[in-house]
């Protein structure tokens, strides 16, 4: 079973969740460490296990009143393929993940 180790804080039930629905996180066992990370408009973390390190990024609210969530994840996709950021390993952009 997949756990977090570290909760961030109230109101963040949605970290845990997100792990739970993506498939390369909830597999594998040991917990996650997981620490907040600076933003803007969206609420992200850095999510550790073993030597297994990702940046998970979660939609602010009301983010998706003007953010283009299709569009962005095709931008960040494209940026990966010519190497300007790391790969995109998961994206759900009707739900801003």
């Amino acid at each position: 079973m997949t756990r977090i180790k570290q909760q961030i804080g109230p109101g963040e039930e949605g970290v845990q969740a997100a792990i739970r629905r993506i498939p390369i996180l909830a597999e594998g066992t040991g917990d996650w460490t997981v620490s907040s990370l600076p933003s803007f408009t969206n609420r992200t973390y850095r999510i550790v296990r073993g030597q297994e390190a990702f940046v998970l990024r979660l939609p602010g609210r009301g983010t998706g009143r003007y953010i283009d969530r299709e569009s962005e994840a095709t931008n960040a996709r494209l940026a990966a393929a010519i190497g300007l950021s790391p790969e995109i390993v998961f994206a759900e952009p009707r739900l801003g993940v």
